[in-house]
């Protein structure tokens, strides 16, 4: 077969029998995608493809024919792949008469080379755009003027011309404007010639606009949704309501539960439409049927079917906050009903795998398993919430009602003492979830309203039931404990009831089952526990002022529980004190605050300074011992003395983080004066504030930093190898972790840290933070460049895995410190910001682009420059960030190296092998990301500026540039002399030249992809020139001719 091929092709084609030419290539094709063809056969095959499509005389010819549309799509694109191959690479053999023939076909191409717009194969549109594409970036407009008209016409032939011409003009405007893949002088003549057909390219965009815009597709005017109103009339419901009724009949069958659910569709899409219309258009308002419509739509709401439900929701709350149908009287007379029936939506049931509801039925139709179902079931439950909030807006008599029925009705209900506890499915615990949803969206909105509120007495005696209810299941009793805390707000009302809710919160914080102890609690009783004090928190957060006169009463209490040592787990003791300290804030009084603090901080300050811990956090051997790090893991128990000093720990830090969290001054600045919180004055005027923590919590930080610098040596070698094999996945590191290392600590500490405290704050700071990061860094970047090198697979997945973890958090993490560096260089956040609480510091910054004209370092900047001991871990991991394989590192790193390097050059700290250092760390970045173009232009720009501004004090940079490939010694003193060497400001050239003729010395090591190092250069012809110049005429002088009149003056020269 392959002789045959190679006999044919050094034929003329006049000799050539084109039968024969085409069998082979079809079959050629066709064993290529064969799946079945031998891996010897599939390259013979593909052998015999190039060199005909390399060397064949007839490769035009023969890949226009085998484009036609007889032939099998596969076929066909290998045809038109012939074609454009021929044109992109062989450009140089076409004829005039074959580049006539090329131009006639592919218009013909277009117009009947393909099937219809919804048949033909989307790659076989694509391939045959791109033949066009290719002849008008060798031909247009020069060779083929009338090129436009040609596809204006082609236009109006069909769906899929219109189609073909304009993926033309969208390749053809892509290589051009985008990729920039032609000559420079062929891409200023398309684009002349483009800017001058403007006005014809406009006008064929909108007569297709025109032509092809959708009426179903546009809104339009909101009077043109009239006749939609017409299904609204008696039959058309009728219709509607009897067909969904049939369906509802027999629901076993599936087409008509997707019926069903068709129908419900229907009606929600109606209702939306009325609310469109409803009020917007003259002389409409309620519909005849609207009764009728209401009571379907609350059959469907009604419905078992969960996903039935869900498409009601959202038109009922629609209707609810229209202003004009939320007024409607037969609307207001549905809204009992549907909050009886919006009862009913919050039971958590209808489970796919559970029987415990006619739901269950319609979710094993609708969900595959019953995770799907939970991940629906949110989104729903809050919806019909939703809805109930926006009627507690409407009418909160009325939602406030149901709500205090139905809570009335469940603490009326008996307590069986002997009952087995509830489970997560009991048909009590979801009676009482669904109560709690429904309190709580009620009183979320309850005081919202504008409307009549309901007797106030009311929430009071229900605040009354709730304090009397006893309840020993855990599960009733966190839901009682919710009921309890949305209906606090009207303890404002009759402030005699908050002993008596503090005693019910505290009887929940020490509630426990009988048998069960402080260690053998079980998770249900932890959770009733834990949610009393959270209860407590919120109340203290939300309602400060209402607890604040209970202070010593809720003071005592903790204290009386606290004196239990087998009552509070130290998390409910932590819990408990912050509730307190949210509290304290109320007294005004510094010194009372501070007093307090110090009472409650002593046992902690007693455990955290005792001689055990000190001693635990001298040396990290000792810290692995205390903590157990070196020992096998064992099951918490009395005995296990290592939990027992973790936990402790943990508490401590615990306690030292809530009061420096909570603890806060007066917000009213005159308080403030009068409490004592008032510290000094700045300079400026404004007020300095003194919190009342700072003093107790200044006493803890000696160990602290010695349990952080214990902590930070964990992880040397010599000491990693002392852990128990079991603890080695306590080494990861863990994104908050990570976060509060740079995020929440240095950035901050930096970025606000006060001027006059650079050099005692700052400054000591950075200079034990940067030399360990670059080593870090460093080692961390050697590794993955090495793993990159290598180009190992690796047969253990997990391992893989551990290698692209670790890849993406260095990565992450020396963005992160680049962020620092630039924050710390250059401009800083305004001192005038206030730093709250909540503020995020993981937010991205997008770097400043590199400018050479940027003015100086700022002050912090400028003195860590001078700062001997810090300036060269700064330095070095800037360039070295250059250098590695990660362009958002790259580009911050360019933002900032010429304002350090510019610097030690004005402080005369550069040395020559430094300067040649910061030289070849560019170069090295050009190598690396010169591929892409926005990193190449930052990189050639700051190349350009080290060597103009260098190359006078250190001349070594010239022999780094001649050791480039391709560069020589005659260009680089070309380059010198013309814009380097006495060069007069006003005849320096353009930056632009500069840059080019810079680049061009350094073009041999700038990094290309993959895809663009071994890529063939497409064949170009040069074209005629677009404007032909003429010659200037010489002047006439009128005096020596004597000739002075008009005519002869402004004649030709044939005159």
């Amino acid at each position: 077969m392959a002789s045959s091929m190679q006999n044919l092709v050094g034929e003329q084609s006049t000799g050539i029998v084109m039968e024969q030419v085409f069998s082979t290539l079809v079959a050629a094709v066709e064993k290529i995608m064969n799946p079945s063809a031998t891996p010897q056969e599939r390259t013979v095959a593909h052998q015999i493809c190039e060199e005909f499509r390399e060397k064949s005389p007839v490769c035009l010819q023969c890949g226009m024919m085998l484009a036609g549309k007889q032939f099998s799509p596969v076929v066909r694109h290998f045809g038109l792949q012939i074609v454009e191959h021929f044109i992109k690479f062989r450009w140089s053999e076409v004829t005039e008469e074959q580049r006539e023939l090329l131009k006639s076909q592919a218009l013909e191409l277009i117009d009947k080379g393909t099937f219809p717009l919804l048949e033909e194969e989307l790659h076989i549109k694509d391939a045959v755009s791109r033949i066009l594409v290719e002849l008008i970036k060798r031909l247009w407009p020069q060779l083929w003027p009338d090129l436009f008209p040609h596809l204006s016409e082609s236009c109006h032939h069909g769906s899929t011309q219109t189609e073909l011409v304009l993926k033309v003009l969208l390749r053809l405007v892509e290589d051009i404007v985008v990729f920039q893949n032609i000559p420079a002088q062929r891409r200023r003549e398309i684009l002349q010639a483009f800017t001058s057909i403007l006005s014809q390219l406009f006008q064929i965009f909108l007569q297709l606009l025109d032509r092809y815009r959708n009426p179903s597709g546009t809104t339009g005017k909101v009077e043109d949704r009239r006749p939609i109103l017409v299904m609204f009339n008696s039959v058309a419901m009728k219709a509607v309501l009897d067909a969904a009724g049939v369906a509802a009949m027999n629901l076993q069958e599936e087409h008509r539960y997707l019926f069903l659910k068709r129908c419900c569709q229907v009606l929600t899409e109606m209702g939306r439409q009325l609310c469109a219309l409803w009020g917007q258009v003259e002389d409409i308002g309620q519909p005849v049927e609207f009764d009728t419509y209401l009571k379907a739509l609350l059959a469907f709401t009604q419905h078992p079917s969960l996903m039935l439900r869900s498409c009601t929701f959202s038109l009922w709350t629609a209707f609810i906050r229209h202003p004009e149908i939320s007024k409607n009287p037969v609307l207001l007379s549905f809204l009992p009903q549907l909050v009886e029936v919006c009862t009913g939506t919050l039971y958590k049931v209808g489970l796919p795998s559970l029987n415990n509801s006619p739901s269950c039925e319609y979710s094993r139709v609708d969900f595959d398993n019953d995770e799907d179902f939970l991940v629906f079931f949110t989104r729903y439950r809050t919806d019909s919430a939703d809805t109930i909030r926006y009627m507690t807006l409407l009418a909160p008599e009325l939602t406030f009602l149901v709500a205090s029925k139905w809570l009335q009705t469940e603490l009326s209900k008996p307590v069986q003492a002997d009952k087995a506890p509830c489970s997560l499915s009991s048909p009590e615990y979801l009676e009482w979830e669904a109560l709690t949803i429904f309190t709580e969206s009620v009183m979320l909105r309850l005081f919202q309203s504008d409307k009549q509120l309901p007797d106030i007495s009311l929430g009071i005696q229900l605040l009354q039931q709730l304090l009397a209810y006893q309840n020993q299941d855990p599960l009733i009793q966190s839901c009682a404990l919710s009921c309890m805390s949305a209906l606090f707000p009207f303890l404002r009302h009759s402030p005699t009831l908050l002993p008596s809710v503090l005693e019910k919160i505290f009887a929940s914080v020490v509630f426990s089952l009988p048998g069960q102890t402080k260690s053998t609690r079980s998770r249900a009783v932890k959770n009733v526990r834990q949610h009393g004090c959270s209860f407590l928190v919120k109340i203290c957060k939300e309602h400060p002022d209402i607890l604040f006169p209970e202070f010593d009463h809720l003071y005592v209490c903790i204290k009386n529980i606290d004196a239990d040592p087998e009552q509070l787990s130290q998390m409910e003791r932590c819990i408990l004190i912050e509730a307190l300290i949210i509290v304290s804030n109320q007294f005004a009084d510094f010194e009372r605050q501070s007093a307090f603090i110090a009472e409650v901080l002593n046992p902690v300050k007693q455990m955290w300074s005792s001689p055990e811990f000190t001693e635990a956090f001298s040396h990290p051997s000792k810290l692995m011992s205390y903590i157990g790090l070196n020992q096998k893991p064992v099951q918490p128990s009395s005995a296990d003395t290592c939990g027992i000093n973790r936990s402790h720990i943990m508490y401590c830090i615990t306690m030292i983080l809530i009061f420096a969290k909570r603890t806060t001054w007066p917000e009213d600045l005159n308080a403030a004066e009068r409490g004592g919180f008032v510290l000094c004055k700045s300079e400026d005027g404004s007020v300095i504030l003194r919190n009342p923590a700072t003093a107790h919590i200044t006493h803890f930080l000696d160990n602290l930093f010695a349990l952080i610098r214990t902590f930070c040596c964990l992880w040397l070698p010599e000491f990693m190898q002392q852990r128990h094999p079991e603890f080695a996945k306590a080494y990861d590191l863990q994104e908050n972790e990570r976060l509060a290392a740079l995020g929440a600590f240095l950035k901050p500490l930096i970025s606000y840290c006060p001027r006059q405290y650079y050099a005692t704050v700052a400054v000591p700071v950075l200079c034990g933070v940067c030399p360990a990061m670059f080593q870090k860094l460093s080692a961390r970047w050697l590794v993955i460049n090495q793993r990159y090198e290598d180009g190992v697979d690796r047969d253990d997945e997990s391992a893989e895995s551990q290698e692209v973890l670790e890849d993406q958090l260095t990565r992450q993490l020396t963005r992160e410190y680049l962020e620092l560096i630039i924050t710390v260089c250059t401009s800083r956040l305004s001192s005038k910001v206030e730093v709250t609480e909540e503020m995020a510091m993981d937010e991205e910054v997008v770097p400043p682009q590199f400018n050479r004209n940027e003015k100086a370092l700022s002050e912090l900047g400028l003195l860590c420059m001078r700062t001997e001991a810090l300036f060269p871990s700064l330095l070095l991991c800037v360039l070295s960030g250059i250098t590695w394989s990660d362009t958002i590192c790259c580009t911050r790193c360019v933002s900032i190296c010429w304002l350090l390097v510019k610097q030690l050059i004005t402080d005369n700290v550069m040395r020559k092998d430094g300067a040649v250092h910061v030289f070849s760390s560019v170069l090295t970045g050009l190598q690396i990301h010169g591929q892409h173009d926005g990193m190449q232009a930052l990189l050639v720009s700051l190349a350009l500026t080290v060597y103009e501004e260098m190359r006078p004090q250190y001349p070594e940079l010239k022999d780094v540039l001649l050791s480039i490939p391709g560069c020589t010694e005659e260009a680089v003193q070309n380059f010198e002399k013309t814009f380097l060497q006495g060069i007069s400001p006003q005849k320096m050239p353009p930056e632009k030249k500069k840059k080019e003729v810079f680049k061009n010395l350094i073009s041999s090591i700038i990094g290309k992809s993959i895809g663009q190092q071994f890529k063939r250069e497409a064949s170009y012809k040069n074209l005629p020139p677009m404007f032909v110049r003429r010659s200037r005429k010489n002047a006439v002088d009128v005096i020596e001719t004597g000739d002075d009149s008009l005519c002869s003056l402004f004649a030709g020269d044939d005159v």
